[in-house]
C-alpha cells in the first residue's frame, strides 16, 4: 500500500504544480496567492478551465485514490 499512496502523493503534486505554473504565467499575483493560499489555486482553475483542466484532473483523480485506498485499508 506504500507504494501506492507515494505514487498517489506524486500524482497530486503534479497536479498541483500543473495548477500552479498556469496561474503564474497569468500573473505573479495570481501565482503567489495560489501558492500561499491553497484554495484560490482551485479558483484559479475554475476560472481558466481550459488551461487548468489537466492539472484539476490529475490532482482530483489523486485524492479521489487517496480517499479509495484509505477505505480499503480500513
Amino acid at each position: 500500500m506504500q507504494v501506492i499512496e507515494i505514487l498517489t502523493l506524486l500524482l497530486g503534486l503534479v497536479g498541483w504544480a500543473m495548477m500552479l505554473a498556469e496561474s503564474f504565467r497569468e500573473s505573479l499575483v495570481w501565482g503567489f496567492f495560489s501558492l500561499f493560499i491553497f484554495p484560490v489555486v482551485l479558483v484559479f482553475a475554475i476560472m481558466n478551465w481550459n488551461r487548468c483542466r489537466n492539472g484539476f484532473i490529475l490532482w482530483a483523480l489523486a485524492i479521489l485514490i487517496a480517499l479509495i485506498t484509505r477505505s480499503l485499508s480500513g
